[in-house]
C-alpha cells in the first residue's frame, strides 16, 4: 500500500502515540537530557492497561493509554473507554492462583451482587494501576485523546500536536465509570480550531468536566517538574492480595462518598475491588509486572 493512500484515512492508535509521545521526549529531553520510552508488552497491557511511559534515567515521569478517535464530526470528536473486557479475550489475566474462572467466579457469587464479566476492562485496570502507583510512588497515570481523526488531520497538527492533544487523569474519571461495568464516550468539543477553549463530557450520562479535571499535553509539560519527587526506577512494590484489595476498597469507597450514586453501584465495591485484586500485580523497575508465584496459606 503506497503511504500517499493513508491521507484522508482513519488514523490508527499507534501512529499517534508514536507521533505524541516523540514531541513529548524532544522537550522533556530539553529539560533532563536524556529520556526515552517505555512501551508495554502485550501481556503487560493487559494486566494494567498502560501503552507507554516516559521515563529519565532512573526516574519515571508519567505513564499514559492512548485512544484515538471512534467517532465524531468537524469539530466533535468522540474516544471509547472501558469496551475492552480483559476477562473475556485474556485467559492469562488472573495469577497462578486465581486462575480468570476464578474471577469470574467472584463476580457472579451472589445474585443480589451478580456482575457482568465487563466490569474487569481496561479502564477498571486502569484506575486499580493508577491508585496503586500514584499512592506508592508518586507516577500520574493519564489517558491521553489526541483530538486527530485521520492522516490528513495528522498532517495539519504537526508539528504541535501536544496543542491538540486532551491528558485527563486517570484516577479523576467519575467513579460510575469504574463500578457500572459499561463502555464510556468522552466526548471532546474543539471550538472554532481552538485547543485553549474546548470542553470534554462523558456522553453516558452527560456530565462535563470542569476545567481543573483535563489539560493539553504542552500545558502539563511546562509544569515545574521537580526530579526529587519523581518515582525512582530502583522502587518495587510487592501487594500482597489482602493489602491489595483493602486499597482499592478504600480508594472506591472514598470515591463513592464523593459522588451521588445509586446505591446497586455502591454495593458493588466490596467484590469488585476482591475481583480486580485477584488479577494480581505488582510493580518493579519500571514498569508493572505480574505476580507469578505467591505463597500458599
Amino acid at each position: 500500500m503506497s503511504i500517499l493512500s493513508l491521507r484522508g484515512k482513519n488514523i490508527s492508535e499507534r501512529s499517534l502515540e508514536l507521533n505524541v509521545l516523540s514531541e513529548a521526549l524532544e522537550y522533556i529531553r530539553k529539560l533532563l537530557g536524556k529520556a526515552y520510552i517505555v512501551g508495554y508488552t502485550a501481556r503487560q497491557e493487559a494486566r494494567h492497561g498502560l501503552d507507554v511511559s516516559i521515563n529519565a534515567p532512573g526516574i519515571i515521569i508519567a505513564a499514559y493509554q492512548f485512544k484515538a478517535p471512534r467517532s465524531g464530526r468537524k469539530y466533535i470528536y468522540r474516544f471509547t473507554i472501558g469496551d475492552r473486557c480483559w476477562v473475556c479475550s485474556n485467559p492469562r489475566l488472573g495469577s497462578q492462583r486465581h486462575p480468570y474462572r476464578e474471577i469470574i467466579k467472584i463476580l457472579k457469587k451472589y445474585k443480589k451482587y451478580k456482575l457482568p464479566d465487563t466490569c474487569v476492562n481496561q479502564h477498571v485496570l486502569l484506575y486499580a494501576a493508577a491508585t496503586v502507583l500514584e499512592n506508592k510512588v508518586g507516577t500520574p497515570i493519564y489517558y491521553a485523546f489526541p483530538l486527530v481523526r485521520n492522516y490528513t488531520e495528522l498532517e495539519k497538527r504537526m508539528p504541535g500536536i501536544l496543542d491538540y492533544t486532551v491528558l485527563i487523569r486517570v484516577r479523576v474519571m467519575p467513579i460510575w465509570t469504574v463500578l457500572d461495568c459499561k463502555p464510556h464516550h468522552v466526548e471532546i468539543v474543539l471550538p472554532a480550531n481552538n485547543p485553549h477553549n474546548i470542553t470534554v463530557k462523558i456522553r453516558s450520562r452527560y456530565k462535563k468536566l470542569p476545567k481543573g479535571k483535563y489539560a493539553l499535553f504542552s500545558e502539563v509539560l511546562k509544569r515545574p517538574i521537580n526530579i526529587e519527587n519523581l518515582p525512582r526506577a530502583r522502587q518495587a512494590i510487592h501487594l500482597n492480595p489482602e493489602e491489595l484489595q483493602q486499597i482499592l476498597k478504600k480508594e472506591l469507597e472514598g470515591r463513592t462518598r464523593e459522588e451521588d450514586l445509586e446505591p446497586e453501584l455502591i454495593e458493588r465495591v466490596p467484590l469488585l475491588a476482591k475481583a480486580i485484586t485477584m488479577t494480581s500485580f505488582s510493580y518493579q523497575g519500571t514498569t508493572i509486572v505480574s505476580k507469578r508465584r505467591e505463597s500458599k496459606h
